[in-house]
């Protein structure tokens, strides 16, 4: 029996190392933040990290999101919270209400489950300085994902599947199958919960977890290490794809207020499916995501390109486009921005879906000019004010001697179009000292004969 847990483990280590490896998954010192469920396949991870965890001098800490689906679903939290107690790691918890969610958004249950644990891991990843975030993704999910990828209708860029490596976040069993992780948690004595609505057949992924995938595998013992090998092959004919549409995107697109102009007179001789890949670039940029965005309104947007008139125009989700001989142009729908606000400090202020905090302090802190900028008080004109962008507006970045036009500090950071109007825009007296998550000023930078610091933060 010994030799077969030793043969188990050598082969779950042996293929997560072979994902770390062959992802980039992993470096000493990390700092990671575990999403366990408490299910088979997060239990896995949160043992198999733990393993991990003095090779690759990890920090380690995990994080339980409860989706308020069950009424029931505390006792996971408690299980997840006494197994951690066990292993001496720290536990956090966060709790959503995600039918209420489904409602608002008018999606499925599933995504807006996916949205709210992935915001709440990517929040709390922040709060505690962890540099990356690990889930139990496997093979198994990576199967699932294609086959309701291919019932929707998808392209080579929906064949990338899950990614091993997306952001902050990593998923270091995506190697391993269900069934390898079953026979290892059984092996090693590795409790875990059951969630009930797993089985329930109403949702799509269950569905075909239980129907569909079993099939497949009777088909070809062998499909889930197949999936897993081509999807590195279609994610990096994918991306070869995208990076050339980007260049094109990047070399022959401008902005303007409120819209972006392609330039499509070499666009023309390109073949359809390139057409699209630029266009889906000029829509993420114009309007943040490509939410809602169908065949239909890529289609349609071939034929508005190859149109010898010129005036036409259609409306696709999010967007007005223009044809005007060889360029095209993407207008944003007006959105209603908040007018200029006095930002009396200390205090808070919320501004186009952004909240602005200010205190005042002896300490000196370093703030990273991003989410957190500090000043010296006594160099500032109190209060600020805080509006959104105006055309000519400039501002002498943090280190710089000269001004400099806050659109080509926009387009120099590459902040999407979407954005660049809804940025608070932070003002003393006539000068411009901060943009979050851009840039800071130069004016009311602190000095050796600072005393009295401004600390000013921001969060979306």
């Amino acid at each position: 029996m010994m030799v077969n847990q030793s043969t188990i483990m050598e082969k779950i280590i042996s293929s997560v190392k072979e994902a770390i490896n062959r992802y980039n998954l992993l470096e000493k010192g990390d700092k990671i933040l575990l999403a366990i469920s408490g299910g088979p396949d997060s239990m896995a991870l949160l043992h198999i990290m733990r393993m991990l965890q003095a090779e690759y001098e990890l920090s380690l800490c995990v994080a339980h999101f409860d989706h308020g689906i069950r009424e029931e679903s505390f006792r996971d939290a408690e299980f997840v919270e006494s197994e951690c107690r066990k292993l001496g790691l720290k536990f956090v918890m966060g709790k959503g209400r995600v039918p209420e969610l489904k409602e608002s958004l008018g999606i499925s249950l599933e995504d807006a489950a996916r949205r709210a644990r992935y915001s709440f891991l990517l929040d709390m990843a922040e709060k505690l300085g962890m540099n990356k975030i690990a889930t139990g993704h496997t093979a198994d999910d990576m199967l699932e994902t294609l086959i309701l990828r291919i019932a929707r209708g998808t392209g080579l860029s929906g064949l990338s599947l899950i990614k091993p490596k997306t952001g902050k976040i990593i998923r270091p069993l995506i190697l391993l199958t269900r069934e390898e992780i079953l026979k290892f948690l059984s092996e090693e004595e590795i409790p875990y919960v059951v969630d009930r609505t797993n089985f329930e057949l109403k949702y799509k992924r269950n569905f075909v977890r239980h129907k569909i995938v079993p099939l497949l595998k009777e088909l070809n013992p062998d499909i889930l290490k197949i999936v897993a090998k081509e999807r590195d092959v279609w994610e990096e004919e994918n991306n070869a794809l995208e990076d050339l549409a980007q260049k094109y995107y990047d070399r022959y697109s401008k902005e303007e207020k409120g819209m972006i102009i392609l330039n499509c007179k070499e666009l023309k001789s390109y073949h359809t499916g390139f057409l699209k890949r630029v266009f889906r670039c000029v829509i993420k940029e114009a309007k943040g995501d490509l939410t809602k965005i169908k065949k239909e309104h890529l289609d349609n947007l071939v034929m508005l390109l190859k149109e010898k008139m010129s005036g036409k125009e259609i409306d696709i989700p999010g967007l007005k486009v223009k044809k005007s001989y060889d360029e095209l142009f993407f207008i944003r729908e007006e959105i209603n921005l908040e007018k200029e606000k006095v930002f009396e400090v200390p205090g808070e202020l919320n501004f186009n879906g952004y909240k602005l905090k200010a205190h005042f302090t002896d300490e000196r802190i370093i703030g990273d000019g991003k989410r957190i900028a500090v000043f010296d008080a006594d160099a500032l004109s109190l209060p600020l004010k805080v509006r959104s962008r105006q055309p000519g507006d400039k501002m002498m970045p943090f280190g710089l001697s000269e001004y400099k036009k806050l659109k080509e500090i926009f387009i120099d950071d590459k902040i999407p179009l979407y954005l660049r109007d809804l940025l608070p825009v932070v003002i003393s007296g006539e000068e411009i000292i901060w943009v979050p998550f851009v840039r800071q000023s130069n004016h009311g930078k602190i000095t050796e004969k600072t005393r009295r610091f401004l600390v000013l933060e921001c969060e979306k």
